[in-house]
Parts: structure tokens; sequence; C-alpha cells
């Protein structure tokens, strides 16, 4: 393992006692369930790590964080848009022991784990469509306004001078106002009322990010040396996700967030 991943693998086994203690329904998601699943830990080139929870468990989490942010260990931070204005529409639990350079979108200071909701979607495959290209269009707006280099999101002289004048315009837009816009669409619809449920916040949402509710049975798996909640019917969400996710991506496809660890106790 790199040293990021080892240092995510610590923090995963405090936050995940720290759930498990206070009842709060977790599954390990995306490219860490991939893991799991492939590689019985982490994917080689991955460095973060991907927690889903259904929406009411999720706002559990936010609660305690209100009460105490640093619930889950002194370091430990939960942080989220309305805890410490976080400028995303899900939680991160950081390491402020670890400040890190972020070579992706910049938008980062401490090593994180990502804690997405899961929340109801309508069956309405039109109405769905609509939602998630609202979320999306809100997201690139958000990573234009707060990329640190505009060249991490385009080399093309022309787009670049384009986009620094839009960026221009977009500061008259508070961007936590724009996070909000894309959390109140997340929740338009019940967890607990809905057949269908998804991430409407997690990285493969252009794909179908529909799911079963019943699909989402929570199932122990390996990863690494820890014992962790995935879900009993991962070949479905992971098909769902990726396609045919056993065979390896090519080389240039093997993208990570290219995060260092610059300082650290």
């Amino acid at each position: 393992m790199t040293e990021i991943q080892e240092e995510e693998l610590k923090m995963l086994e405090k936050v995940i006692k720290f759930l498990e203690k206070n009842n709060l329904k977790y599954f390990a998601c995306g490219g860490t369930l991939l893991g799991a699943v492939r590689h019985k830990g982490f994917i080689p080139w991955d460095d973060d790590i991907d927690i889903a929870m259904p929406r009411e468990d999720y706002e559990k989490l936010i609660d305690i964080g209100r009460k105490n942010p640093f619930a889950i260990e002194e370091n430990l931070e939960i942080s989220s848009l309305e805890l410490n204005g976080l400028l995303q529409p899900f939680c991160k639990i950081l390491n402020k022991d670890l400040l890190i350079k972020d070579n992706g979108y910049g938008m980062d200071k401490y090593l994180w784990i990502d804690i997405f909701p899961v929340e109801g979607l309508p069956e309405n495959d039109e109405e769905l469509r609509k939602t998630t290209d609202k979320i999306l269009f809100l997201k690139k707006i958000i990573i234009l306004k707060e990329v640190n280099d505009l060249k991490k999101i385009s080399n093309n002289k022309i787009k670049l001078i384009l986009k620094s004048t839009l960026r221009l315009f977009l500061k008259l837009f508070p961007t936590r106002l724009l996070v909000k816009k894309q959390i109140q669409l997340c929740k338009k619809y019940s967890y607990n009322t809905s057949k269908y449920v998804g991430g409407l916040c997690l990285g493969e949402l252009k794909k179908n990010p529909k799911i079963i509710k019943e699909d989402l049975e929570i199932e122990k798996i390996q990863f690494e040396s820890l014992v962790i909640n995935g879900i009993k019917n991962y070949d479905k969400y992971l098909t769902n996700a990726y396609g045919n996710y056993m065979e390896l991506p090519p080389v240039e496809k093997r993208v990570t967030h290219n995060i260092e660890i610059i300082r650290g106790k």
C-alpha cells in the first residue's frame, strides 16, 4: 500500500467503529466497493475511500457533528456544508493531522474519507434524467468557480479565456448557495418511500444510478486487513456503475486524485 492508502485505512477503521457504535447503516460504495470485490482492498492506483449511507442515517451523522464535529476522534472532523461550509453536497471526514497537496482540483486541504447520502429516486427515467442533469450542471459551475488552476479542467487556450471570463461572472453567485441547491435536488425524493434509490452526488451519476432498494442489503466484505460493510448484490451494483468491473481498465484510465501528504504528526 502507498502512504496515502495506509493512512486512509487507519481512518476507515476508526470511522466504521464509530458508525457501528452509533447504529448508523453504511456500506462501501464506488471505487472502494469495487476494490474490495476485485482486489480485496484498495484498487492499486486508487487514493480515496467512498462510503454511502441512507439519507436518514446520513442526517443522523450530521446531527452528531452539530453537537461535536470531532465526535469520532479529536483529529477526525465531520465536515459538511451544514457544519462548517464544506463546498460539497456530501460529507467528508477530514484528518486534521494530515495536510495534503491536492494535485487534482486543489479543493481539499486535509486527507479525507467521502461519505455520500443515498437518496430516493423517481421511477420515471425522464424525471430522473432532468434531476441528475441539474445536479451535474451545478457541479460543473462549482468546480469552475473553486478550482485553483483552470488548466486542471481545460488545456485549450481559447476555452481557458472563455472559462476565465465566465468565472469572473460566476463570482457574483455564492458557491454555498449552489451547493445548497444541489442538496435540495438530492433530497427531492424520500428514501423511505421510494422503490429505487441511488447516490445522486456520486461520480457514476451519468451512468445508471437506479438501484432497487432491496439490492442494498448489507453483507460483510474484506477490505485489506478490515472486514467492512459491503452489499450482498454487489454484482448488480458494480455492473450498473462500471460495466465489466472485473476487467482492469487501460493504463491511461487508471486515474487517481494524485494527492501527497505534506505534513503529519
